[in-house]
């Protein structure tokens, strides 16, 4: 049985000008790639974190074929909509929109603004699924998709990421899951298809161990775990913690805040040699949560698999 870990990790960005009705916005981009356009069959991934948007298609022809990522940060800062506020974003060119009397600063100049502030960011989601406290969260979310997806062609086929439930049970996915799909369908005109996942990781990183396996994925918002054996999803579930309870931990024993704690997280911690008190918090952290997703997987497995003669027919690697 192969064990997989996956983690997140942000792509480089430019900013691009929209105007619309509803609200004024500026549209953060990937640099690489402007509109999506036509995507080699008709298929396109869409990774919904609570850090990170992520998407991925084919693109070119037959034998030249490569994937394409584009990935938009997903946290917003809420400020006055003074003229002050407004000249500076406008110089500095962030991202943002207007919503009556406030601005809303979105992805990574977001975190720059922040830390510059010395205050948090907010986000659309929370533990792995829209966060059911922020107001604007599906405001927000809904301009995130549509503008991560600019040029997408209608009738597109978009498996999208959907977390387990919670070992816990202390929330359920199922208006997450079915929110996100309407707006793929319904705004995008795309068809949508959710995916636990962790299971979607299997199906790359297994593919040589015949779909048989555990895979974690350690998100922003929560822990995502599957059991494979032979390509059938035997087992998943999640934890609802994730790189944010790190971040919060760490900036909770270290009196800073939780957008500079996960700067240093994302520029690299060395875990086993942290070289300052901050990497040591993180690292403590880092640990804790690691250590109570495998004490899960294995409460869960002992639960489900103990009486059967499951284990003799996997690899353990």
């Amino acid at each position: 049985m192969a064990l997989v870990v996956n983690t997140q990790s942000p792509a480089g960005k430019q900013v691009d000008q929209v105007e619309s009705q509803e609200d004024r916005v500026m549209v953060e981009r990937a640099a690489s790639v402007g509109k999506i356009g036509a995507l080699k069959g008709g298929v396109l991934g869409l990774d919904i974190g609570t850090s990170f948007l992520v998407a991925s298609w084919m693109q070119g022809e037959a034998g030249k074929s490569n994937v394409v990522f584009r990935s938009q940060r997903s946290a917003f800062l809420e400020l006055e909509a003074t003229s002050r506020n407004l000249r500076m974003l406008e110089q500095l060119k962030h991202a943002f929109i207007q919503v009556d009397k406030k601005l809303y600063l979105l992805g990574d100049p977001a975190i720059d603004l922040a830390n510059a502030f010395t205050s948090e960011v907010r986000r659309p989601m929370r533990r792995g699924v829209l966060a059911p406290k922020e107001k604007d969260a599906i405001r927000i979310m809904r301009l995130m998709v549509k503008h991560l997806l600019e040029g997408i062609p209608e009738g597109t086929l978009v498996m999208y990421s959907s977390p387990a439930d919670p070992v816990d049970h202390s929330l359920d996915t199922t208006y997450h899951r079915d929110l996100m799909c309407q707006i793929i369908e319904d705004d995008l005109k795309c068809k949508a298809i959710s995916m636990n996942e962790a299971y979607g990781l299997a199906h790359y990183e297994l593919a040589e161990d015949k779909m048989t396996g555990l895979c974690f994925s350690f998100g922003g918002g929560m822990v995502n775990a599957v059991m494979t054996f032979a390509g059938m999803d035997v087992l998943q579930f999640s934890l609802p913690k994730g790189g944010d309870w790190i971040d919060e931990g760490a900036a909770n024993a270290r009196g800073t805040t939780a957008s500079i704690m996960q700067m240093m997280k994302e520029e690299g911690v060395n875990l086993s040699k942290p070289k300052n008190e901050d990497h040591q918090a993180i690292a403590i952290f880092y640990k804790r949560l690691i250590r109570e997703a495998l004490e899960s997987f294995v409460k869960m497995l002992i639960d489900e698999f103990f009486e059967r003669d499951f284990w003799s027919q996997v690899r353990i690697a």
